[in-house]
């Protein structure tokens, strides 16, 4: 952006006039952008980040982002973030999974699923020491058949304990061997990766058909692959760059400090670097809450601390979450939840710029959305590595990038 920004004043003395009344306009519902400037909005605890949605009516606008934030299951105390999380790269990890609650009843086959897209290759994957119900399971005492799409094939053990699937790989298995899952089954093993991939689970089908019923659990990827089941955080689920129309935290609303965060942040930088290297382009610009929301992701990380509004009940019904026939449904103005806008989301859901629900109900809401994440660091994409090598020089410590008027000194 600042390279386009300084072409453009070069060729067009007209556009630096334009910019300048941008940004007394930036939080007007009807108007939006720059996108380097709008992401950057004047919150309760200071600038915080987000795009407005200046065309969602007032019950659309609280909706989706409670609706993002409960599809997401990454806000403190969720009921899905307490039960399993995503590996730990590079370790192996151990899973016992209650994979009765997804499917259970006699025929079902053994199902690994590794999917690779090319431009999202991985180390590689490894399962060891599968068992079901306390039951091992060996590799060499299985047969496994191609599944969907997979042509490819793993690598197992000398003893049959451990399945490697090597980087970039897409394996999709299922074995032909049958097995009795009940209500109550648990699947254990550990998993190793040594980066995220595309998508990959494990889980029992009945047949063939691709994804029948969505009993693959997925553990690992950079995809939320919507025909798989996923339990847990996963922050690639809803709006990716919504901010909070509360004003007291970070965006997006599905796990603050990632997606379009990270992305805008690299030009985000630039733009302050060239803003304290070109004092015209500071005047042009003419908004220091972007030097302020800088300076505070780079010195302090992700803002999600001092949030006075609480978490969704605990009490709702969470059957098919993640999907159309949700019962709980915040989007739609709380379609078949209980207690959507009683004891959490906003207090008047018809009102725009309606406050949120700041009473928690214990012990099934929580004050703080995301407040284990306050002062996480972040890193941006799409940034200048001379920006990034001399962000403290060009920075330096004055608290304005305004130049100083002729003969006058600068006052920090």
């Amino acid at each position: 952006m600042p390279a386009v920004l300084l072409a453009a004043l070069a060729k067009d003395t007209k556009y630096g006039a334009n910019v300048k009344t941008a940004s007394s306009h930036l939080w007007e519902r009807r108007y939006s952008g720059p996108s380097e400037l709008s992401q950057v909005l004047p919150g309760s605890n200071g600038p915080v980040w987000g795009d407005i949605q200046p065309h969602l009516s007032p019950v659309a606008l609280h909706g989706a982002y409670w609706d993002s934030l409960f599809k997401s299951q990454c806000y403190d105390s969720a009921p899905g973030l307490e039960k399993w999380t995503y590996y730990t790269p590079g370790q192996w990890k151990t899973f016992s999974l209650p994979i009765g609650t997804l499917t259970f009843g006699e025929g079902l086959r053994l199902a690994i699923w590794s999917r690779h897209a090319t431009e999202y290759l991985s180390g590689d994957l490894k399962i060891k020491n599968v068992s079901l119900d306390g039951v091992s399971i060996n590799f060499n005492g299985i047969t496994l058949e191609n599944y969907d799409t997979g042509t490819a094939s793993g690598t197992i053990s000398a003893d049959g304990s451990e399945y490697t699937i090597s980087a970039g790989t897409t394996v999709k298995k299922i074995s032909t061997e049958t097995f009795t899952i009940t209500p109550s089954s648990v699947l254990e093993f550990e998993w190793y990766q040594d980066t995220p991939g595309t998508t990959h689970g494990i889980g029992f089908e009945n047949n063939e058909i691709y994804n029948d019923g969505k009993r693959i659990v997925q553990l690992s990827g950079i995809w939320f692959d919507g025909n798989l089941f996923m339990q847990g955080c996963v922050p690639s689920i809803g709006a990716k760059n919504m901010y909070d129309p509360y004003g007291y935290i970070d965006g997006p609303p599905n796990k603050p400090g990632t997606s379009y965060f990270v992305s805008s942040l690299g030009p985000q930088k630039a733009m302050v670097a060239t803003m304290f290297l070109v004092p015209e382009v500071c005047n042009i610009v003419n908004y220091e809450p972007l030097i302020e929301y800088v300076d505070r992701t780079s010195e302090h990380g992700v803002r999600a601390g001092n949030d006075p509004c609480v978490t969704p009940d605990s009490r709702e019904d969470f059957t098919n979450f993640r999907e159309s026939s949700a019962v709980c449904n915040p989007y739609t103005g709380g379609a078949g939840c209980l207690y959507y806008g009683v004891t959490w989301g906003p207090q008047d859901k018809t009102n725009p710029d309606s406050p949120c629900i700041t009473t928690p109900t214990p012990p099934y809401t929580k004050v703080g959305r995301f407040s284990r994440l306050d002062g996480e660091p972040v890193g941006g994409s799409y940034g200048s590595a001379q920006v990034s090598a001399n962000w403290k020089v060009i920075r330096g410590t004055s608290g304005s990038c305004r130049a100083p008027l002729r003969g006058q000194a600068i006052k920090n």
